[in-house]
């Protein structure tokens, strides 16, 4: 079975890449920490040196669309391998604050200084501008993530993220967000 990495792999050569934020863009705001495989501490345990490298990152719409919710909002994201389709859970309490969001969607191409770190995701250390067309705001967040994704709303994300952990069933690729 693949996993959720070599699928990313696959699935992204000379692409679209996108981004959705809630204010304007500033190519060289944020630093992240990785160590010397690309690995950042959000993905667990880092190992070798680490260097922070400022930057931005960037990636298919398939893979952004769940981040119009809002970063900090709780999503459980599954897909099966090798589909560009999947289901978003998202808590009921969430609905309201989710529709409420204005993200900004900023495009770019994978050849605008971007490079697939071995994480799957695209990331540009050097001065990066979005497309000329970009820079739309999305007035329905979940009208949005509907087009590329079925969505699922729930009580609770800790049922189906344990649903997810005791799985052994690679053809499902599962990317959970503060949850």
């Amino acid at each position: 079975m693949k996993s959720f990495k070599q699928y990313i792999l696959e699935q992204n050569e000379g692409v679209n890449l996108y981004r959705y934020d809630t204010e304007e863009l500033s190519p060289k705001t944020k630093g992240f920490d990785f160590d010397d495989d690309y690995n950042s501490s959000s993905e667990g345990e880092m190992k070798g040196k680490i260097v922070n490298r400022k930057g931005l990152f960037a990636a298919p719409i398939h893979e952004a669309v769940p981040y119009v919710a809002g970063r900090k909002t709780p999503f459980i994201f599954t897909i099966p391998a090798g589909s560009k389709r999947g289901t978003i859970y998202f808590e009921k309490r969430n609905k309201k604050q989710i529709e409420s969001q204005r993200p900004i969607e900023h495009q770019f191409h994978s050849s605008q200084g971007f490079k697939q770190i071995p994480t799957g995701e695209y990331f540009a250390e050097t001065e990066t501008t979005p497309t000329p067309r970009s820079k739309r705001v999305v007035k329905n967040p979940l009208e949005l993530i509907g087009e590329h994704h079925e969505i699922k709303w729930v009580d609770s994300l800790d049922p189906v993220r344990r649903k997810y952990e005791k799985n052994d069933d690679k053809s499902v690729n599962v990317t959970v967000n503060g949850v």
